[in-house]
């Protein structure tokens, strides 16, 4: 779960608070990894959602992009001269 956590980019007060949790309680419960199963689910909740692997995608999309010779569909439309208007 702490790998989890650490990976999510989120900070752990910030999750603390998202799920209710005292923030001193929740760095305690880090450290010792003892997790009860609807704190595992609410954490889940908060680190996994889609708005976040939106974003992550989008990352990973725009690094793409400028570390590559990457060309747009419509771009390779044009370079391959296909006229795919119907």
């Amino acid at each position: 779960m702490n790998v989890l956590i650490d990976k999510s980019s989120y900070k752990t007060g910030f999750i603390a608070k998202k799920i209710g949790m005292p923030a001193v309680l929740f760095y305690i419960k880090k450290h010792r990894g003892c997790w009860a199963k609807i704190e595992v689910e609410r954490i889940l909740a908060v680190i996994e959602n889609e708005e976040k692997e939106d974003h992550e995608l989008g990352q990973i999309m725009r690094t793409l992009e400028k570390e590559s010779n990457y060309m747009s569909y419509d771009d390779l439309k044009i370079e391959m001269g296909w006229n795919l208007e119907l």
